[in-house]
């Protein structure tokens, strides 16, 4: 009697313990499931933001949305299109007269060159001109520009 009572008592353990094993993967699968549809959702949602900041010409916010893709999303297939879009706003800010991080906003003073200018803040002359629409390096006192 002894015996059946253990043995009993042992089935009804590993019945229970298969039944909790079970339910323990099937949460797991549901919540792996769950996140991977959560993960889908937000970078389809960021994805729409910069698309749409780009098209607004909001460049930085556009910028920052794709370099949040490109770092919370580095298995995804579009990594490399993420990384596209950014070097090309990093041109279109370059040469924009948009001031950024990067830049300053320098009035030009009497006696001022290009060359001049370019020293102070360690750039070429070639950017300044560039980066401003400037046709010559002829500029006018009083005039403010963009200097990376």
């Amino acid at each position: 009697m002894h015996k059946r009572l253990v043995i009993f008592a042992a089935v009804i353990i590993l019945a229970v313990g298969s039944a909790a094993a079970f339910l323990v993967t099937r949460k797991s699968a549901d919540r792996a499931s769950s996140m991977e549809k959560n993960d889908n959702t937000v970078l389809s949602l960021l994805s729409q933001e910069a698309k749409s900041q780009e098209a607004k010409g909001k460049l930085f916010i556009a910028k920052a949305a794709y370099q949040k893709l490109v770092n919370d999303f580095p298995g995804s297939s579009d990594i490399l299109a993420w990384q596209k879009k950014i070097e090309d706003i990093n041109i279109k800010l370059l040469f924009s007269g948009t001031i950024t991080p990067g830049s300053a906003l320098y009035e030009i003073k009497a006696g001022d060159t290009l060359t001049k200018i370019a020293r102070e803040f360690k750039t070429t002359p070639e950017l300044i001109e560039k980066s401003n629409n400037l046709s010559a390096d002829k500029i006018i006192p009083g005039r403010k520009i963009k200097v990376w």
